[in-house]
């Protein structure tokens, strides 16, 4: 159990400098292109390592933690989120997955509209 939380504790890590390291190249753009580009790549590499460990090529299991839990979940939650649609269309749970996506998206988007009005409110 510990090598396991220490292994997604790294990749974590790592993931998260990373993301925090390109956003710095974010500047100057009216649109959080450097966002979804990591965004992208984040749901590119889940789904590559989901692929690669769904193979017959067996992947270890601690490194699938370091990288798809641990390296993408700090990297981009939305690569997580991806996965997860991708799991239920993958099993024909097309209205789940379109509910799913719909329903994050929105949801999310009040929730921090909602986080934000409270900080104004709380600042008062």
């Amino acid at each position: 159990m510990l090598l396991q939380a220490l292994a997604v504790g790294c990749g974590g890590f790592c993931g998260a400098v990373l993301r925090w390291l390109l956003t710095l190249v974010q500047h100057g753009f009216a649109f959080p292109l450097t966002i979804l580009l990591i965004n992208a790549g984040g749901s590119f590499i889940i789904g590559f390592l989901y692929g690669a460990a769904s193979s017959r090529a067996a992947m270890n299991h601690h490194m699938l933690l370091l990288l798809q839990t641990g390296f993408c979940g700090g990297f981009t939650t939305f690569s997580t989120f991806s996965l997860d649609n991708l799991k239920l269309i993958e099993n024909g749970r097309y209205a789940a997955a379109a509910l799913n996506a719909a329903l994050s998206v929105t949801l999310c988007l009040v929730a921090a509209w909602l986080g934000k009005t409270a900080a104004v409110a709380a600042m008062r």
